[in-house]
């Protein structure tokens, strides 16, 4: 099974990371460094990185110059041409025909209707496009149109764009001794990718609904896991007298992440994928609660960790 990422800590105690291309860099490698006296870990994602497609967001049309200018104009405007018969069939003529670009990153590219997933529901499994459109016997195209139309372009749908294990080969990298999730790429793609869910969608479909880990495992992964790798984080990932209070507190027969939506509060009306927690009851930060049940209590009790703020437990003695 080859892992995304890898993150490693050779004899002079130096932390590195290299993306993983090769084919065969399997999670053998990882027990073969270990082997060797380094430290490598494999870091994973809790699903396939993936592209958030919609009319609020990003389409696979936008770089073909006729789309790129219908999706300058405001969502009205677009509505409008989309529901004049005669515009909307030379539009989806020229979505059907390209050309496309080769897919570079989180760039969407030609439209692969069998891989896009409606996002209808909070977790798996999603339909894809295709699927749906074989139902209603309907073309894939004319159907992700009709889909947008009809809840005012806020249906969102997402495309996996990266290597897409099946189940056995996600359980085998979740647990294998050398790997910890801790991979996504949201930062860097405000309104392509949605990623910063990982624990509540591991939670609410993993755990849950596929049973496939306790919820014992499932906080450690996240937690004390986490810490440990990262040299204790300060004190954080158990809980003991002593250790910094930094907890939440979950429902187990709810949590879930919410369906995305877009936003576009970034500077200069930047776009900008919202995914709210579903039984989160309370995030508590140094001891004091600032979400509570979703409503931001004012608090603020962080602070930023550094390198050397972030060794050992943070207990004395």
């Amino acid at each position: 099974m080859r892992p995304w990422n890898s993150a490693a800590r050779s004899f002079t105690g130096t932390p590195a990371a290299r993306r993983v291309e090769v084919p065969d860099f399997s999670l053998d490698s990882f027990d073969a460094a270990a082997a060797r006296g380094a430290q490598m870990l494999a870091m994973i994602p809790v699903r396939s990185q993936t592209s958030m497609i919609g009319f609020r967001a990003k389409l696979p049309f936008d770089v073909l110059p006729k789309w790129a200018e219908l999706r300058a104009r405001p969502l009205d405007e677009q509505r409008a041409a989309l529901t004049d018969p005669v515009r909307r069939h030379k539009l989806l003529e020229i979505a059907r025909n390209g050309p496309y670009p080769a897919r570079p990153g989180m760039v969407a590219g030609a439209p692969r209707w069998e891989r896009m997933q409606i996002l209808d529901r909070t977790l798996p499994p999603y339909r894809t496009v295709a699927e749906v459109a074989a139902e209603r016997g309907v073309d894939p195209f004319e159907l992700f149109v009709d889909l947008s139309l009809e809840s005012n372009f806020d249906r969102l749908f997402a495309e996996p764009l990266t290597y897409n294990p099946g189940r056995a080969d996600w359980l085998e990298m979740f647990r294998h001794p050398r790997s910890i999730i801790s991979l996504a790429d949201t930062g860097a793609h405000t309104s392509q990718a949605c990623d910063w869910c990982a624990p509540t969608y591991f939670f609410g479909h993993w755990v849950r609904n596929e049973q496939e880990f306790t919820w014992e495992e499932a906080v450690r992964m996240f937690s004390f896991d986490a810490a440990s790798v990262w040299g204790g984080m300060g004190g954080r990932g158990i809980l003991r007298e002593g250790f910094v209070a930094d907890l939440n507190v979950f429902d187990p027969e709810t949590v879930a992440p919410d369906i995305p939506v877009v936003t576009d509060d970034l500077p200069a009306n930047g776009l900008r994928l919202m995914c709210e927690p579903i039984g989160m009851r309370a995030t508590i930060v140094n001891g004091q609660p600032i979400f509570l049940d979703g409503a931001y209590t004012g608090a603020l009790p962080g602070q930023i960790l550094t390198a050397a703020s972030g060794r050992g437990t943070g207990v004395s003695g």
